[in-house]
């Protein structure tokens, strides 16, 4: 698999939310993207000029950039449709979630979405992690990274981050 390790500053996103079951996450999570997408993104890129302040924060703060999960705990997780937080408003509909300054293990992945994201995560979380025991995860979080382009082409980008540690 492809990764690197990058230490990163504390950092927040901002990003519409939803808790989704661990058992229906690869159905219900591109449902989610799906109707952002159509909601908000096509839209706003249509006309390519905000208009309020919800449809500014999604310019500004490039929501759509981050998938962020968060564990729960109770076989579900928070899952945020998010981008880097710039400052300013946060207005109704939109919440903020904050990382710590952490090591991050930064996994790359090509093709299509959904079907490439989660190969990816299935891989890392059943096969990478187990077999590399010198990595433990941090926090119960995962960032999916998508790039700009064309999500369904065959060489679009995207990856997985996860707050790790070295273990001595």
């Amino acid at each position: 698999m492809n990764y690197k390790l990058e230490q990163l500053d504390a950092f927040t996103v901002i990003g519409f939310e939803r808790v989704i079951s661990n058992q229906t996450a690869y159905r219900d999570c591109p449902a989610f993207w799906q109707e952002y997408q159509d909601r908000y993104m096509f839209p706003l890129l249509s006309r390519g000029v905000p208009q309020g302040d919800l449809e500014q924060a999604i310019w500004d703060n490039r929501i759509g950039e981050f998938g962020v999960c968060v564990c729960l705990g109770n076989d579900s997780f928070r899952y945020l449709i998010a981008g880097t937080y710039q400052g300013g408003p946060v207005p109704e509909g939109l919440t903020l979630f904050s990382f710590p300054a952490s090591l991050w293990a930064k996994f790359t992945t090509h093709g299509p979405m959904p079907k490439a994201i989660q190969a990816l995560n299935t891989q890392l979380f059943s096969e990478f992690l187990p077999s590399h025991p010198e990595l433990e995860m941090t926090m119960g979080v995962n960032i999916e990274w998508y790039s700009k382009g064309d999500s369904c082409a065959a060489d679009y980008e995207s990856g997985i981050w996860i707050p790790v540690r070295q273990k001595r």
